[in-house]
């Protein structure tokens, strides 16, 4: 008798049942465990191009391996989604990707949650500060969004692979989830940068501003344009000056406001 069955990666580790069960036929040397990698980009074109009738060009190809990751449910589920004689639509795949999403385990989802509201890439140990995982837990997040080709590695931490998965990540999130989120991004470079706050006041600011604190985010707008004018960024100084400016414009009438709208404007 032979059986063969599928399993996705690391999907023993949510049933005893099954890891039971494979635990005892690699004893008994009866399993034979056969590794599938998704397709490569080219492959998932020509997939989705057969079923469409008609060659995908190489901007619906890189799109198409984007919001699939390869997977050839998913190539299939996106190369039905729209009329065959229709190009892919980026908007198009927002329920495809979020059902992807849905799919991860709630530590994979929380760590792509908070890549995403991130907005670039992000290092390891910023998502150790603000992920509020056990180690342990965050390498396996990140190991299960890299396989599934949500997160790449990108310098000294991990991207997306095409922002059409960061905005399906984001969006996933409740309002409320992402004001927690930007919180914990903005206290846990605080905490990384201790030493040197300006060389991330810029981003301190972002997230402050997304998580709903003005108050934390405008002296760090002030610190991004002042060390911007000291090397002479005059565009980048403007900038962060007048996202200041917005930010004392929304403070109630009076002396403090004035007096902070003049020196900014000095």
């Amino acid at each position: 008798l032979l059986v063969a069955a599928t399993l996705r990666a690391g999907g023993e580790n949510g049933a005893a049942a099954v890891a039971g069960l494979l635990q005892g036929a690699r004893s008994a040397g009866l399993l034979r465990e056969m590794g599938v990698a998704p397709l490569e980009a080219a492959a998932s074109g020509e997939l989705a191009g057969n079923i469409r009738g008609r060659a995908l060009d190489e901007a619906e190809t890189r799109l198409l391996q984007a919001a699939t990751g390869g997977y050839p449910l998913y190539v299939l589920e996106a190369a039905r989604a729209f009329p065959e004689a229709e190009s892919f639509p980026e908007a198009g795949f927002s329920p495809l990707l979020g059902r992807r999403m849905q799919r991860l385990s709630p530590q994979a989802r929380h760590v792509a949650e908070l890549a995403a509201a991130f907005g670039h890439d992000i290092s390891l140990d910023l998502l150790s500060e603000a992920g509020d995982l056990e180690t342990g837990e965050l390498v396996d997040a990140i190991d299960e969004l890299w396989g599934l080709g949500i997160l790449l590695p990108a310098g000294s931490g991990y991207g997306f692979g095409h922002n059409l998965l960061r905005a399906a990540a984001y969006e996933g999130a409740t309002p409320a989830k992402r004001w927690l989120l930007h919180r914990r991004l903005a206290q846990g470079l605080e905490l990384l940068h201790a030493g040197n706050l300006d060389a991330v006041a810029s981003t301190l600011a972002e997230q402050y501003t997304l998580g709903s604190s003005p108050e934390r985010a405008l002296p760090f707008h002030l610190r991004a344009g002042a060390d911007a004018a000291r090397v002479f960024a005059n565009s980048a100084a403007l900038k962060s000056y007048g996202q200041a400016l917005g930010l004392i414009s929304a403070q109630p009438a009076g002396r403090a406001r004035d007096t902070a709208e003049l020196s900014v404007r000095r």
